[in-house]
């Protein structure tokens, strides 16, 4: 069963708007892990197609298997570091989980880093990137900055038309037919009525 910490839900009548913080478990929560597991192959693919374009536009050499080989194994390589060294990062200082923070009203819903998990996330993206720069690792600056890129992710309800409940972990998954949109996590208090205000909306966007 997933971890969470509720810390406050506030519920602003006059403008319709709901916000919410809660702490989510990093270790143990499998829609946190999808997502990691999802940025670590962009950005260890866009370094790995980079490389190719490289040796494919290069006049004076030619791609050949043992080459095609090599882009293999530093997949695996490259994944296998990015994944540890993000892994402590967050260990150390993040701790085991995550403070999102939602905002959710009759346009849209928007997720963001939790008030104190803002400034954490700026000392671990950082780090992320001038370790990758220092240690010649491209996969895991790369990495750094798109997770540095992403810190906040508004979705107007008309770009959803699909969300799915999990009421052991108190989770809505929103999405764009297959393609995951956004992961909404609640508190025990408000997850009926986040999963009734969503219902509500994207019903009348149909």
């Amino acid at each position: 069963m997933v971890g969470h910490r509720e810390d406050f839900t506030s519920h602003d009548t006059n403008s319709h708007k709901l916000e919410w913080e809660v702490s989510a478990s990093i270790l143990t929560n499998k829609h946190i892990l999808k997502q990691l597991f999802w940025v670590f192959q962009i950005s260890v693919g866009f370094v790995l197609i980079l490389i190719f374009l490289i040796q494919a536009l290069d006049p004076y050499t030619q791609i050949t298997l043992d080459f095609v080989k090599f882009l293999g194994q530093l997949y695996f390589i490259m994944l296998g570091i990015l994944s540890v060294c993000l892994a402590i990062g967050y260990l150390i200082i993040m701790g085991a989980r995550y403070d999102f923070l939602f905002t959710l009203d009759s346009n849209g819903i928007m997720e963001s880093p939790g008030r104190k998990q803002g400034r954490k996330n700026a000392i671990t993206y950082m780090l992320a990137i001038i370790g990758g720069l220092f240690s010649r690792n491209p996969g895991l600056a790369g990495a750094g900055l798109i997770a540095m890129s992403r810190q906040k992710n508004y979705i107007s309800w008309q770009d959803i038309n699909k969300m799915e409940v999990d009421p052991r972990s108190r989770t809505i998954i929103l999405k764009r037919d297959k393609r995951l949109l956004m992961i909404v996590f609640c508190t025990k208090e408000n997850f009926e009525e986040v999963k009734d205000r969503i219902k509500s909306y994207l019903e009348g966007q149909a």
